[in-house]
């Protein structure tokens, strides 16, 4: 249980870099990796961007856990209120 909470918290705090880096709002970033965005947003993010922010996409068992997520999102950190997003179209 501990290793598992170590690890969220680690991808948490490497997302939160790669967002802060990207230097886009998380509702940027889900505009990117959708289909039919919009083609200037979607170039703002090159392949290198894409691999990274793959690295940190939640897994089967946590993007469960965040569909069924029921609680305040506002208690949520920047992270994984953008994997909240992603779980809608992954």
């Amino acid at each position: 249980m501990v290793k598992v909470f170590l690890k969220m918290i680690t991808i948490n705090l490497l997302a939160a870099i790669l967002l802060a880096h990207l230097k886009m709002t998380r509702n940027e970033i889900y505009n990117c990796l959708l289909v039919n965005g919009i083609e200037s947003m979607r170039k703002r993010m090159d392949a290198s961007h894409f691999k990274q922010l793959l690295l940190y996409v939640p897994d089967k068992d946590e993007a469960d856990k965040l569909r069924a997520f029921r609680g305040d999102t506002t208690t949520l950190n920047e992270a994984d209120h953008l994997f909240l997003k992603v779980t809608v179209i992954i």
